[in-house]
């Protein structure tokens, strides 16, 4: 398993673009010499079409369909020369294929972080989630960069990311058609950039964290809600979680919603002094009741609901199976990324 500060690399030298870890002139459009901005991570910075793809072998003429991505592609180098990867903006590809030719399109999502990076010419948002590091012309506005996930909905490409709302796009060119609330219908800060759909009613199944603020402000407020297929929301419940920490993605069965209460933990003070919005500190998972979405509490769920969670340590990030046979028994199985800072002991193993 991957150790996210190896993949992230060392600092080296920047050539004098960054002092303290600051960038000295923010109109200078050139890069960190980190690993974030290197490689596959790499930003790309691009928006355009190429017709006519060069292609290794042959492509199947019955092939008709797009297939569409979304990634982090930092725009503009960042203010914070220890910047991550997740922080960049959100660029969404599109690749059709249809008798035997692929095309390709990409543009970014034009949220209201790009369009006011867009028209001031460098970054003006600063550490991932962290309003305190922003640029104080852009205090209040919408930090998210729509760079995690997309998925259709009644027409429309969503591009999501968990810390904000989600913006619609056109499908067939891209174009971003704006924020999108679901008719009114969602207004809580933040949105999963991951929600389910439940493959008997057709219903979507979504929820935010860190929902009772602006979404960047240590709550621990979360809100579900579940959309019927034409578009109407029939349910919005919110709770308080014993902690603000990071739920990346969820489960559902008949029965359940599972909301992985996973050990990386917001504090708000932490934030006000500049400092990153996740730390270290392992807890407990939550599993919310469906339908009508009751609350059970942190440790005061039953035993026979408590998960599995021999993996401690790992933050839990998108789950590639879930099932609940009755009201007894939910299981959940997860991919896991080590998150521990470097040199931290491992955790004992166990299971709660």
């Amino acid at each position: 398993m991957a150790h996210i500060f190896d993949i992230a690399g060392a600092i080296r030298d920047t050539s004098g673009l960054y002092k303290d870890g600051v960038k000295i002139d923010p109109n200078r459009v050139k890069f960190p010499s980190t690993d974030v901005f290197h490689g596959i991570n790499k930003a790309s910075r691009i928006e355009g079409d190429i017709f006519d793809l060069e292609v290794t072998g042959s492509i199947p003429p019955e092939i008709d369909g797009t297939f569409f991505r979304v990634q982090p592609d930092h725009r503009y180098p960042p203010i914070y020369e220890d910047d991550i990867h997740f922080n960049g903006d959100g660029n969404v590809t599109a690749i059709r294929i249809s008798h035997g030719h692929a095309h390709f399109k990409q543009r970014y999502v034009h949220t209201e972080r790009y369009r006011h990076e867009t028209a001031a010419g460098r970054a003006l948002f600063g550490r991932y989630r962290n309003p305190y590091t922003d640029n104080e012309v852009v205090k209040g506005v919408i930090r998210t960069a729509a760079n995690t996930n997309v998925f259709f909905w009644r027409g429309m490409l969503l591009a999501t990311k968990e810390d904000g709302p989600a913006y619609a796009m056109d499908p067939e060119t891209l174009d971003t058609i704006g924020r999108y609330d679901f008719e009114g219908q969602v207004l809580s800060p933040t949105f999963t950039a991951h929600p389910k759909f439940d493959p008997v009613t057709g219903e979507m199944v979504c929820y935010g964290y860190e929902a009772g603020g602006n979404g960047n402000d240590g709550s621990c407020d979360i809100v579900v809600y579940t959309i019927s297929p034409d578009g109407f929301k029939t349910e919005e419940a919110w709770y308080k979680a014993p902690f603000c920490g990071i739920i990346h993605d969820c489960g559902i069965s008949e029965n359940y919603l599972v909301l992985p209460m996973t050990p990386l933990k917001c504090d708000a003070e932490r934030l006000k002094n500049g400092e990153n919005h996740w730390a270290w500190d392992p807890e407990e998972d939550q599993i919310v009741p469906r339908p009508h979405c009751r609350v059970l509490r942190g440790r005061e769920w039953p035993d026979c609901l408590r998960p599995d969670c021999r993996r401690r340590q790992c933050l839990l990030l998108l789950p590639s199976r879930r099932q609940a046979g009755d009201d007894s028994e939910a299981h959940q199985q997860d991919h896991a990324l080590d998150l521990r800072p470097k040199g931290q002991e491992r955790l004992v193993r166990g299971t709660v």
